[in-house]
């Protein structure tokens, strides 16, 4: 971090502590500029953490509104940068345990498993066969996973149920069980 940056940053920090002291007496406009100041901030650092862009507006908000009701906890001779972005911490946190999301760069295809099975090559009793024994080298998660939904046809949302795991892990044993199938069977197959 250059001079400049650290001496911008620290006249920001400087002009959020003096909005907020405006705003802790009253002044709705420096509290109107405060926030507006502080929705560019926090979209930037929400965007660098989050894997779905479509959930920044509602961490924003909720971070806001925390800013809100606990504006006057805010004690001015500390810097308040490091309360906004405690109180942001918080929210992201809060919103990871909610949504149980496993913060991954997989992809869910529903087909990949067709592709793996129904394929001109593999209709013999040998692939079948083969099929079989690449499930048991699965982990039983995937396994468990590949056979609820994919064989047995049950719906993602049925098939969570039955195993009993939340949606998004139902969702990454598939796709990792995919993935693992398709190396198992791949050289062997043409499914590379």
């Amino acid at each position: 971090m250059t001079k400049t940056m650290i001496n911008k940053w620290t006249d920001q920090n400087k002009r959020w502590t003096a909005l907020m002291v405006l705003t802790q007496e009253g002044d709705s406009s420096a509290y109107n500029e405060l926030l507006s100041s502080l929705n560019r901030v926090l979209s930037a650092y929400f965007g660098k953490r989050l894997w779905d862009k479509s959930y920044e507006d509602d961490l924003i908000q909720d971070t806001l509104m925390s800013v809100h009701t606990s504006r006057h906890t805010y004690d001015p001779s500390q810097p308040f940068t490091a309360w906004l972005f405690g109180i942001a911490h918080h929210k992201f946190i809060d919103f990871l345990r909610k949504n149980k999301r496993i913060v991954s760069n997989e992809t869910y295809d529903e087909t990949q498993f067709e592709r793996i099975c129904v394929n001109s090559k593999n209709s013999s009793i040998d692939y079948r066969i083969d099929l079989e024994k690449a499930l048991e080298k699965l982990p039983a998660k995937q396994k468990e996973a590949l056979e609820s939904f994919s064989l047995q046809g049950h719906s993602s949302k049925e098939s969570s149920k039955i195993i009993g795991i939340g949606l998004s892990a139902l969702k990454v044993n598939v796709h990792r069980g995919y993935k693992r199938l398709k190396t198992i069977l791949g050289d062997e197959y043409g499914n590379n």
